[in-house]
Parts: structure tokens; sequence; C-alpha cells
């Protein structure tokens, strides 16, 4: 992968990525964060020139021969045919320019290029630069069979700088990147976030509040919190193997008010089987972040991993707890974290360590839950500890949120509602 290649047009703005909220419409229709914007390397000479030369070493290590004919697909596609045509004319390679409507008049050709010298038996290349539904390459393909009678193959016979196409099913055309490749340079500049990160921090941002409720409760009690603290929550906690929630209702709400959802299954198994209680899940709903413990290794993530299609799901390790006599110990928290650091789709750990990241080169976030202002223990091992001592990136809150908007239904007192609130939110 030519990571100085990506850095120099990630320099040049075009690759770009987008807040969530402020996605780009693609051709196809569909809306995205990362955004291609090859058409603007016309105002970049050498980098165009440079991108000709990574889609040259996929011609030409596939299907590249004498007498190849470059047929670009307006428009970014016009030009990078023409630098393929002319950095090999020496071996009788030509362009062709494909009109997408026919004149009205001249010669009222719809390919021009063939002409008697060169037959249109030789081969011919479709060149384009960007892949995401195929619609572009299959209406040239069209104009060319209708002119030539010829069906080019779209897996041998055209060349695409970026295949973004995400349906594993698509014939796709021979490319340089695939998203994988993006994804993984970004994460290695540290540019990009997963979505569940990226909305996490945004909703932080605009609503200047850290606070998660963990909805231990019922279906009506989690919607009261809601309505009554939304615009203070980034998050809602979930179990959903212990209570019965309207998972339909709930996303509803977390687009209308601005949350994500955890689901805090804590993951502890092997592969095979953590992969398969995903997969429950999934078949009931998306979360955005899944909690996981690593007390069986990396095998853990790696099963979930695999139904982590485009990285869509944040995974958060369960670096230590907030219950005394807890078997967990320093070592296995260390491991953990270290664990965390390695593994680009974990997003970050619960732990009541706010400092777990500290002159760490790796951007991960802390949630510390078993917070309440006026609670130490419930009786029950767990242990509680005032928001105010907690420097965490974000604060889990359950019972003491709930106790609060159970008082204030019962003595309508917002203005003490309110600042009790704020005391878990602010930051």
């Amino acid at each position: 992968m030519n990571i100085d290649l990506l850095e120099k047009l990630y320099e040049s703005g075009i690759i770009i990525q987008r807040e969530p909220g402020d996605e780009i419409t693609l051709k196809s229709g569909e809306k995205s964060r990362i955004y291609f914007d090859l058409r603007s390397l016309i105002a970049h000479p050498r980098l165009l020139s440079d991108v000709v030369d990574e889609m040259m070493v996929v011609v030409v290590s596939n299907s590249f021969g004498l007498g190849t004919q470059f047929l670009g697909v307006p428009t970014t596609g016009v030009p990078m045919a023409t630098l393929m045509a002319d950095r090999t004319s020496d071996w009788n390679n030509s362009q062709l320019l494909a009109r997408t409507t026919a004149k009205e008049y001249g010669t009222k050709r719809q390919i021009e290029g063939l002409t008697d010298e060169i037959s249109k038996n030789l081969n011919t290349i479709i060149v384009d630069d960007v892949f995401t539904s195929g619609k572009s390459i299959n209406e040239i393909r069209e104009i060319y069979k209708s002119v030539t009678n010829i069906d080019l193959d779209i897996e041998s016979r055209a060349v695409v700088f970026i295949d973004r196409c995400m349906d594993p099913g698509v014939k796709r055309p021979m490319s340089c990147f695939n998203m994988d490749h993006i994804h993984r340079f970004l994460q290695s500049k540290q540019i990009y976030q997963s979505l569940p990160l990226t909305k996490l921090n945004y909703y932080k941002r605009i609503k200047k509040t850290r606070l998660i409720f963990s909805a231990d409760c019922r279906m009506q009690q989690l919607i009261s919190v809601i309505s009554s603290i939304g615009h203070l929550l980034v998050g809602i906690k979930l179990h959903s193997d212990a209570y019965e929630y309207d998972m339909e209702k709930i996303h509803d709400l977390a687009k209308k008010v601005g949350f994500v959802i955890i689901e805090d299954r804590k993951f502890c198994d092997i592969g095979s089987t953590v992969k398969a209680q995903f997969q429950k899940i999934l078949d009931v709903y998306k979360p955005d972040f899944i909690t996981v413990h690593s007390l069986m290794g990396k095998g853990t993530l790696d099963g979930l991993s695999e139904l982590n299609f485009q990285k869509s799901v944040g995974f958060l390790l369960v670096s230590d707890v907030s219950s005394s006599g807890s078997l967990i110990d320093e070592a296995y928290t260390s491991k953990t974290i270290e664990l965390a650091k390695q593994d680009p789709e974990v997003v970050g750990v619960i732990s009541q360590n706010s400092d777990a990241f500290r002159d760490s080169q790796h951007k991960k976030i802390v949630m510390t839950p078993g917070v309440d202002i006026t609670k130490k223990t419930d009786g029950l091992n767990q242990t509680y500890r005032h928001p105010d001592n907690i420097k965490s990136d974000y604060v889990i809150s359950g019972r003491g949120i709930l106790d609060l908007v159970s008082r204030y239904k019962i003595d309508g007192d917002r203005k003490t509602f309110m600042d009790n609130v704020y005391k878990y939110a602010r930051y």
C-alpha cells in the first residue's frame, strides 16, 4: 500500500473526512463521511501523474498488452486515460473517448478514437477514478458494446484508483486501493475514528456533557429519563439479556435526541462462541458499542471482529471494575490496556483509572462507571465515586440518575434536579 501517495492526497484535500451529520452524498445516492474528490486532481498535475503511475502498476500486472486502448469514464477517467496512453504510446497504445450523448452534428460518433488504423478488436481498458456502484463504468460499457459489439468484462477490462463498493456480491474492477486500505491509513494517521466514536465525541462537544445513563431498568423508566435529561445524555448503556427493551423505540430516540447505544454484554469466551452471541444481539438490534472482557485474550476480539463489518461497532474492553472484592489485579488491568492499544477496533476501556491512556499516542477513551453524588456503596459490593473526582472522558451512572428523576417526579423541584444532574454531566 502506497502510504506516501495517500498522505499526499489527504494533505491536498482530495481525501475528505466529515463529521456526523455533515455527510457527503455520493453519485449512488449513499451518504458517507469519507469522500474522494479526485476531480480536483486536475489542479494538481504532479499528483495526478503519481495516481496514474499507481494505476499503471495494476494494469501492467493484470491485463496490459500491445495495442491497448484506454477508455476514460468522464470526467476524471479522461485525463487518467490520456496519461496512460501517452506513457505507453511506444507500444501502439492509444486513448478512446466516449460520449454519453451522441452529437447531432459532425461525425455523430459516440466513441472517438476508433479509426481504420486502430482495429476495434484491440484490447480496451475502461479507466475511472472511483468505483462505488458500477453505474458509470457500466454506462460506458454499454456505449462501447453498442458501437463495437464487444462486451468488456468489468473484472479484467476496467481499472479504478479506489474501490469503495461495500457489496461483496458485485463484480468489481481492478483497483489500487479499497476501503479497508483507506480505513487503515486514516487510523495510522490518527485522523479516522469509527462512526460510533465519532458520534459519541460529537455529542459530547455539542451538548457539553459526558454523561452516559446505565439503563438497568424497565422501558418506562428509561423513557422517563430520556424525556427528562436527554439533552444532557451522550449515551445509554443497556443489558438486553436482562431487561426487555423496545429497541425500535430506543433507536428512534437515539436519532432524535442524539445519543449512542452501548450493549453491556461483557463478552468473555472463545472467538466462535462470542461470535454466535454477538450475532444473536445483531439479530435484534445493532448497538454502537459493545463491552468485552479481555480474559480470553485476542481471540475474543477476533471472533467479534468477523461480524463487525465496516468497523461500525466500537469495542470497549473492561480493564477493571467498580465493585469491591474483584479478582482483577493491576497486572490484568495493565495487560488489558495494552491489548486495547494494539487493536484498532477497540476504541477505549471501561475503567476506574482516568489516566489509562495518558502519555500514549493511542487516542482511546476511558468510560468510568460506579458514579453517584450521594452514595458510597449499595450493600452488594458496588462502590461509588463522586463525579468531581473522576477525570475520565465519560462517566456512567444508573441508579444515581434514576433516584434524581424519581425524586423530581415527586417534588417537581426543577432547579435542584438540574443542578444535581449537571454534577454528573459537567467536565
